[in-house]
This record gives C-alpha cells, sequence and structure tokens, in this order.
C-alpha cells in the first residue's frame, strides 16, 4: 500500500523530494576573490543538456555557453552568497571542480594524454595572481577609471549584446557593408575594455565638479560611447590589466603533459565540449 501511494504522488511534490535529496551532497570549491571554499551541488541531467547544447555554438565567441554557464552556477551554489559577484577568475575554478566531481576528474586531451582535474586545480591554486581592483589616472588629472576582474553576471550581459551586434552584420552575407563590419570589429575591441572597466570619474576643471558615471547603470552602447572618448594613454593601461587577467586564466587552464621525454604545455578547452564523458 505504501508503495502504491508513493509512485501515485503528484508530480511537483515528488520533484521536491528529489530537489532535497539532491541537495543533500555537496562539494567545496575554492574561489579565489573570497579566498575561501563555496559549497555547491551536484550538476542535474537537464543542466548537462543545457550544456552540451552550446556546442553548436560558434567556438570563436562561444557565447551561449558564457551565458549557460552562469545561470547553472546560479543554480547549483548551495551557500547564501551573490554570485553575480563572482568573476571569470572564480568562474574557471568551478568548473573546472565541477566537471570533476559531477562527469569525472580525467580528461582526454586531443593527443591521447589523460589528465588529472584535481591535480590541475592543486596546481592552479598555488600559481595563480590575485588581481586586485585598481585606479588608473591620466597624467593631466582629468580621469581617474576604476577597473576589476568582470564578474561572471557582467560577461555575459555583455557577451550577448556584443554577439547581437556581430549576427547583424553576418546575417548580410556577401552584401555586406565593410563600413559596418569594421564598426562592429571596433565595438569588439572596445566591448572587452567595457568587460573590465567599472567607473569613470571625470574632472570638469571649468564647472570645478567630478562627474562619476558607474558603467553597469548603462547600456553597451552608450558604454562604448564614453569609452571611445577615453585618451589612449588610458585604454592602453586597461589593455594591460587584461592581459595580466588572461595570462592568470592560461595558468589555470594550462597542464603539462608527457610527450616523449620530455613535458610540453596543453591548454584545456573550457566549452560545451569539457562537460560530455569523452
Amino acid at each position: 500500500m505504501t508503495e502504491e501511494m508513493n509512485t501515485t504522488k503528484n508530480i511537483d511534490d515528488i520533484l521536491k523530494v528529489m530537489d532535497k535529496a539532491n541537495s543533500s551532497f555537496t562539494y567545496g570549491v575554492w574561489v579565489p576573490s573570497l579566498d575561501k571554499e563555496v559549497q555547491f551541488k551536484e550538476l542535474k541531467t537537464e543542466h548537462q543538456k543545457m550544456i552540451v547544447k552550446t556546442i553548436i555554438d560558434s567556438p570563436v565567441y562561444n557565447t551561449q555557453f558564457i551565458v549557460i554557464m552562469q545561470e547553472v552556477i546560479n543554480q547549483i551554489c548551495a551557500d547564501k552568497i551573490d554570485t553575480d559577484k563572482l568573476n571569470i577568475l572564480d568562474k574557471f575554478f568551478i568548473l573546472l571542480k565541477v566537471r570533476s566531481v559531477c562527469i569525472g576528474n580525467k580528461v582526454e586531451l586531443e593527443a591521447g594524454k589523460v589528465v588529472d582535474l584535481e591535480e590541475v586545480i592543486e596546481n592552479a591554486k598555488k600559481g595563480l595572481t590575485i588581481l586586485k581592483p585598481k585606479s588608473i589616472k591620466d597624467k593631466n588629472g582629468i580621469y581617474k577609471i576604476k577597473i576589476d576582474v568582470p564578474s561572471i553576471k557582467e560577461e555575459a550581459f555583455l557577451e550577448q549584446a556584443l554577439r547581437k551586434d556581430v549576427e547583424s552584420i553576418t546575417e548580410i552575407d556577401a552584401e555586406i557593408n565593410m563600413e559596418n563590419l569594421r564598426e562592429i570589429l571596433n565595438n569588439t575591441f572596445t566591448g572587452e575594455l567595457v568587460k573590465y572597466i567599472r567607473e569613470i570619474e571625470i574632472s570638469d576643471k571649468d564647472k570645478e565638479e567630478k562627474i562619476t558615471i558607474n558603467l553597469s547603470d548603462l547600456g553597451l552602447a552608450d558604454r562604448i560611447k564614453l569609452i571611445d572618448s577615453l585618451p589612449t594613454t588610458i585604454s592602453e593601461k586597461v589593455v594591460s590589466y587584461i592581459e595580466k587577467v588572461r595570462n592568470e586564466i592560461n595558468k589555470i587552464v594550462t597542464v603539462k603533459v608527457l610527450d616523449g621525454k620530455k613535458f610540453k604545455e596543453e591548454k584545456l578547452s573550457i566549452d560545451g565540449t569539457f562537460f560530455t564523458n569523452s
């Protein structure tokens, strides 16, 4: 009788029981920006389906993977933290650990070499330099720019906005207006700067006042207009900071594999294929 009653329960009630059961197991992920372990839940089958669907996205942009993984991270975080504020360096540590626990710890590279993800994570932790927010000033004392490692929320928002611009041009095929295409490519470069610039402060010496603009309050088009008007001396300093972040990402995803008698470096491809069983 008990078994019959259990199998005839309302499906919503059964799903609640399953969610409770799924939440009973968590695992810790070291998050660099917080300098502590945060608890995460296992991936559900629906999460893996969402991730695998992104494989058909363009490998050049990887936009859908970026957007979906922000959503997945929000859903599987078990601790009460603001996941939207996690940054892109945090994201790589989270994805490596999630893959290790929920899919498998061993990953086969294209050359047939197998790497241990737990070892990758430990090595990345040892070599990582945690980058702090930075303020940049111009020599004339007019501009003060606050930059930081992008949050996963900002990254997803801006990737979607930039991708829409590119798709609107590529859909024209043979009738592409080259001036429009050049404009899109320029905006893509500026879009990278947009991800890192949090705030612009301008000193208006004529009025003896300061204007402060929080870029998160603006849409992409307005952000690009502002950044395009910055002196190149400022933008070059932002690019230098971006390169430092990219170097740290490379440290996380670069592994050493034995090739004959020597070790060589290879990079893990953190995309939809990373979350398949192969």
